[in-house]
């Protein structure tokens, strides 16, 4: 997996301060995997906040 340098320091950085790491392949389920993240205080969500992954937002109904 390849990250920008600015985006692999700042991970450098949470992983020397004793964080967890997290990556993962979510394939076409990013929107779930957004909504984790979230709802956990992720502390990169400002990376994916308001990326348009194609799908309506939850709980729109068709």
């Amino acid at each position: 997996m390849a990250f920008p340098k600015m985006e692999a320091k700042e991970y450098e950085s949470y992983v020397n301060e004793g964080r967890i790491l997290v990556l993962v392949d979510a394939g076409q389920r990013n929107a779930d995997i957004y909504d984790v993240f979230r709802s956990n205080q992720s502390l990169n969500a400002h990376r994916y906040d308001g990326v348009d992954d194609g799908l309506p937002p939850r709980g729109t109904i068709l």
